[in-house]
């Protein structure tokens, strides 16, 4: 089988064989932050922020449906800053959390709702660690 997967703009698309999925979405989030000195260059650093998105899926072999999508996402860890090169490494982890939730337009009809929906309902779940080395420079 013959999988690929790219991201030509804010979206997603899916492609393998005869199955083509597209996904887009779009939104703000607002959060806090906080930055914390632990000892000398070493500092913990957190956030924590609330996502609310709007979009669209389209597949080949499920309906094509809108959605209204809402969660959030945190992270977490310690960065040192290294002040003879000008830079700050970190290494932390970060999770987020986003329920879909599928829109209706117009009066809600219940005959035309598709149970085969993918998506409707559904959370999607990240999480994992990070790390960065962050250059600062003056202009």
């Amino acid at each position: 089988d013959l999988y690929y997967l790219y991201s030509p703009y804010n979206g997603l698309v899916f492609e393998s064989n005869n199955i083509s999925q597209k996904m887009k979405s779009v939104g703000p989030g607002l959060g806090l932050g906080i930055t914390y000195p632990v000892i000398s260059n070493l500092y913990f650093i957190g956030q924590a922020s609330g996502i609310y998105m709007i979009g669209s899926f389209s597949s080949s072999i499920y309906p094509s449906n809108k959605y209204t999508i809402y969660g959030w996402n945190s992270s977490m860890g310690l960065a040192w800053f290294e002040e003879s090169i000008n830079t700050s490494f970190s290494l932390g982890i970060r999770y987020q959390d986003l329920k879909y939730s599928k829109r209706y337009s117009g009066s809600f009809d219940p005959t035309n709702i598709s149970t085969d929906d993918p998506a409707d309902g559904h959370n999607d779940i990240f999480y994992g660690l990070t790390m960065s080395a962050t250059y600062a420079f003056t202009i």
